[in-house]
Protein backbone atom coordinates (compact mmCIF):
# COMPACT_ATOMS: atom_id res chain seq x y z
CA UNK A 1 0.00 0.00 0.00
CA UNK A 2 2.80 2.26 0.81
CA UNK A 3 4.43 1.78 -3.04
CA UNK A 4 1.12 2.28 -4.23
CA UNK A 5 1.03 5.54 -2.78
CA UNK A 6 4.42 6.48 -3.60
CA UNK A 7 4.15 5.90 -7.17
CA UNK A 8 1.11 7.85 -7.48
CA UNK A 9 3.21 10.40 -5.85
CA UNK A 10 5.78 10.44 -8.33
CA UNK A 11 3.68 10.27 -11.12
CA UNK A 12 1.61 13.06 -9.89
CA UNK A 13 4.75 14.53 -9.51
CA UNK A 14 6.27 14.23 -13.06
CA UNK A 15 3.10 15.30 -14.86
CA UNK A 16 3.42 18.44 -13.17
CA UNK A 17 7.15 18.83 -14.54
CA UNK A 18 8.89 18.77 -10.86
CA UNK A 19 10.77 15.90 -11.79
CA UNK A 20 12.00 14.53 -15.25
CA UNK A 21 14.08 11.60 -16.60
CA UNK A 22 17.62 12.81 -16.90
CA UNK A 23 20.18 14.31 -14.11
CA UNK A 24 18.62 17.66 -14.03
CA UNK A 25 16.60 18.65 -11.18
CA UNK A 26 14.85 22.16 -12.52
CA UNK A 27 11.69 22.24 -12.45
CA UNK A 28 10.47 22.10 -16.37
CA UNK A 29 7.98 24.53 -17.43
CA UNK A 30 4.59 23.72 -19.53
CA UNK A 31 4.30 26.51 -22.30
CA UNK A 32 0.49 26.44 -21.80
CA UNK A 33 1.35 27.61 -18.22
CA UNK A 34 2.99 31.01 -19.76
CA UNK A 35 1.05 33.98 -20.51
CA UNK A 36 2.64 37.46 -21.53
CA UNK A 37 -1.26 39.25 -21.44
CA UNK A 38 -4.28 38.53 -21.69
CA UNK A 39 -5.06 40.57 -24.54
CA UNK A 40 -3.78 43.80 -26.14
CA UNK A 41 -5.41 46.47 -23.59
CA UNK A 42 -3.30 45.10 -20.98
CA UNK A 43 0.06 45.99 -23.05
CA UNK A 44 1.69 49.46 -21.12
CA UNK A 45 0.58 52.54 -22.75
CA UNK A 46 3.86 54.01 -22.51
CA UNK A 47 5.07 52.05 -25.60
CA UNK A 48 7.48 54.41 -28.11
CA UNK A 49 7.14 52.80 -31.88
CA UNK A 50 10.96 51.45 -33.08
CA UNK A 51 11.75 50.75 -29.47
CA UNK A 52 11.77 47.46 -27.33
CA UNK A 53 9.98 47.54 -24.42
CA UNK A 54 11.19 45.62 -21.14
CA UNK A 55 7.45 45.19 -19.44
CA UNK A 56 8.47 44.48 -15.42
CA UNK A 57 5.29 44.28 -14.63
CA UNK A 58 4.11 41.25 -16.71
CA UNK A 59 7.66 39.73 -17.16
CA UNK A 60 7.52 40.46 -20.90
CA UNK A 61 9.30 41.78 -23.60
CA UNK A 62 7.60 43.81 -26.10
CA UNK A 63 9.62 43.94 -29.53
CA UNK A 64 8.40 46.55 -32.27
CA UNK A 65 6.73 44.99 -35.06
CA UNK A 66 7.56 47.87 -37.66
CA UNK A 67 7.05 51.76 -37.64
CA UNK A 68 3.68 52.19 -36.59
CA UNK A 69 3.73 51.01 -33.60
CA UNK A 70 2.69 47.25 -33.23
CA UNK A 71 4.49 44.99 -31.03
CA UNK A 72 5.19 41.01 -30.33
CA UNK A 73 5.03 40.12 -26.55
CA UNK A 74 7.70 37.51 -25.94
CA UNK A 75 7.44 36.52 -22.10
CA UNK A 76 10.85 36.06 -20.62
CA UNK A 77 10.21 32.18 -19.65
CA UNK A 78 10.31 31.96 -23.59
CA UNK A 79 14.09 33.60 -24.11
CA UNK A 80 16.75 31.01 -23.55
CA UNK A 81 20.02 33.80 -23.63
CA UNK A 82 20.62 37.32 -24.95
CA UNK A 83 23.41 39.07 -26.28
CA UNK A 84 24.61 42.39 -27.83
CA UNK A 85 27.13 42.30 -30.26
CA UNK A 86 29.04 45.95 -31.80
CA UNK A 87 30.26 45.97 -35.20
CA UNK A 88 31.27 49.40 -36.57
CA UNK A 89 28.07 51.70 -36.35
CA UNK A 90 25.60 48.78 -35.71
CA UNK A 91 24.84 47.06 -32.28
CA UNK A 92 22.87 44.12 -33.00
CA UNK A 93 20.71 42.43 -30.22
CA UNK A 94 19.97 39.15 -30.60
CA UNK A 95 17.71 36.56 -28.33
CA UNK A 96 17.34 33.03 -28.88
CA UNK A 97 14.72 31.44 -27.77
CA UNK A 98 13.70 27.92 -26.27
CA UNK A 99 12.41 25.32 -28.92
CA UNK A 100 10.84 22.22 -28.86
CA UNK A 101 13.10 19.24 -27.88
CA UNK A 102 14.90 21.57 -24.68
CA UNK A 103 15.38 20.36 -21.55
CA UNK A 104 13.46 23.02 -19.41
CA UNK A 105 10.14 24.40 -21.36
CA UNK A 106 7.59 21.78 -22.20
CA UNK A 107 5.58 22.31 -25.69
CA UNK A 108 2.46 21.63 -26.19
CA UNK A 109 2.37 18.11 -28.35
CA UNK A 110 1.65 18.92 -31.94
CA UNK A 111 0.75 16.86 -34.86
CA UNK A 112 1.10 19.51 -37.21
CA UNK A 113 4.10 18.88 -39.06
CA UNK A 114 4.23 22.73 -40.59
CA UNK A 115 4.38 24.13 -37.13
CA UNK A 116 6.36 27.33 -36.71
CA UNK A 117 8.60 27.93 -33.75
CA UNK A 118 10.64 31.70 -33.33
CA UNK A 119 14.00 30.14 -32.81
CA UNK A 120 16.54 33.42 -32.49
CA UNK A 121 15.83 37.11 -33.42
CA UNK A 122 18.24 39.40 -34.19
CA UNK A 123 17.33 43.33 -33.74
CA UNK A 124 20.33 45.93 -35.57
CA UNK A 125 20.32 49.73 -34.57
CA UNK A 126 22.62 52.12 -35.53
CA UNK A 127 25.20 53.02 -32.83
CA UNK A 128 25.59 55.96 -30.83
CA UNK A 129 28.21 58.22 -31.70
CA UNK A 130 29.04 59.74 -28.77
CA UNK A 131 29.36 56.43 -27.06
CA UNK A 132 26.46 56.72 -24.70
CA UNK A 133 24.49 53.05 -24.61
CA UNK A 134 21.78 52.83 -27.27
CA UNK A 135 18.41 51.56 -26.55
CA UNK A 136 19.36 47.64 -27.66
CA UNK A 137 22.43 47.51 -25.25
CA UNK A 138 19.90 49.32 -22.31
CA UNK A 139 17.18 46.71 -23.33
CA UNK A 140 19.47 43.76 -22.87
CA UNK A 141 20.81 44.52 -19.92
CA UNK A 142 17.20 45.19 -18.49
CA UNK A 143 16.03 41.33 -20.24
CA UNK A 144 18.87 40.31 -18.58
CA UNK A 145 17.77 41.50 -15.17
CA UNK A 146 14.32 40.28 -15.42
CA UNK A 147 15.47 37.05 -16.60
CA UNK A 148 17.49 36.64 -13.54
CA UNK A 149 14.80 37.93 -11.04
CA UNK A 150 12.30 35.87 -12.73
CA UNK A 151 14.22 33.11 -11.70
CA UNK A 152 14.89 33.60 -8.46
CA UNK A 153 11.43 34.10 -8.00
CA UNK A 154 11.00 30.38 -9.41
CA UNK A 155 13.81 29.27 -6.95
CA UNK A 156 12.25 30.61 -3.97
CA UNK A 157 8.67 29.72 -4.55
CA UNK A 158 9.96 26.13 -5.27
CA UNK A 159 11.76 26.32 -1.62
CA UNK A 160 8.76 27.76 -0.37
CA UNK A 161 6.66 24.25 -1.73
CA UNK A 162 9.27 21.95 -1.38
CA UNK A 163 9.43 23.78 2.51
CA UNK A 164 5.81 23.38 2.87
CA UNK A 165 5.37 20.04 1.85
CA UNK A 166 8.14 18.64 4.21
CA UNK A 167 7.08 20.41 6.95
CA UNK A 168 3.36 18.81 6.06
CA UNK A 169 4.93 15.38 5.39
CA UNK A 170 7.00 15.38 9.23
CA UNK A 171 3.01 16.54 10.85
CA UNK A 172 1.03 13.14 11.80
CA UNK A 173 3.64 10.93 11.14
CA UNK A 174 4.65 10.57 14.60
CA UNK A 175 2.81 7.96 16.18
CA UNK A 176 1.85 7.02 20.19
Amino acid sequence: ELQDRKVEELRKRWERGEIQSGTKKEKVKKMEDIQAYANERQFPKDLKAGLIYVDKVHNTVLVPYNAQGVFVPFHVSTIKTVSTKTEGQWTFLRLNFHIPGGSSLQFPATNDPNALFVKELTLKNQSTKSGAENHLTIASKDIKDLIKKVKDQEAADAAQISKNAGSGATEGSVED
